[in-house]
């Protein structure tokens, strides 16, 4: 049976899913995380790995029309971050077609620093889809997506 584990950051409203998750409970004790099940209390490390896997992570944005109406191409994503290692960003328009580009990070070692990802002018659509995995269990945080769209002339059909 798959385990499946949320954690809610109250401050900023923050939610987080974890798949596998094999423990029961979660908290922050001071300036570490523990994890708690049937076999006892572990730390969790913010390493890369669980037991030499490389440990997946991911985040997906709602399907989104910016706001806009009008079909679109996207043009470029900036993309605000920290991470260790290579990410991939995924964007998907609203006719399934989806896209792949890897950002290579300027700095290594969680830094703050943002990326400008061009985007191929094959796919439009009104709504779209961000996503963000990391590669090779690269650890990773994400300040912003800012999508900078080009409107097409027409409306979709019905709006």
């Amino acid at each position: 049976m798959a385990q499946l584990g949320l954690c809610l950051h109250l401050l900023g409203e923050q939610l987080s899913q974890y798949a596998n998750y094999n423990f029961n409970s979660m908290c922050k004790f001071g300036d570490f995380y523990l994890g708690a099940g049937s076999s006892g209390i572990f730390k969790l490390d913010s390493g890369d790995t669980d037991a030499g896997t490389n440990i997946e992570a991911f985040f997906e944005l709602a399907n989104t029309d910016l706001g806009i109406e009008h079909q679109k191409r996207m043009r470029a994503a900036y993309v605000g971050y920290e991470t260790n290692g290579n990410l991939m960003l995924t964007i998907e328009d609203d006719d399934g077609n989806e896209r792949n580009y890897t950002i290579t990070p300027n700095h290594i070692g969680n830094l703050q620093q943002t990326s400008r990802v061009a985007i191929g002018r094959d796919g439009k659509g009104r709504y779209w889809m961000f996503r963000i995995d990391n590669v090779n269990g690269s650890d990773f945080g994400i300040n912003t997506i800012t999508a900078v769209p080009v409107l097409l002339n027409r409306r979709p059909a019905g709006a």
